[in-house]
């Protein structure tokens, strides 16, 4: 199952990732 976790730590990586641009831009946009 190494490659399920993988799998899953990297899904997480990205989600997190477009959370912060998420983030970035509302701030951004609430300037």
């Amino acid at each position: 199952m190494p490659r399920t976790r993988r799998a899953l730590y990297r899904i997480s990586k990205d989600l997190s990732f477009i959370i912060l641009t998420v983030n970035a831009y509302e701030l951004i946009l609430l300037k």
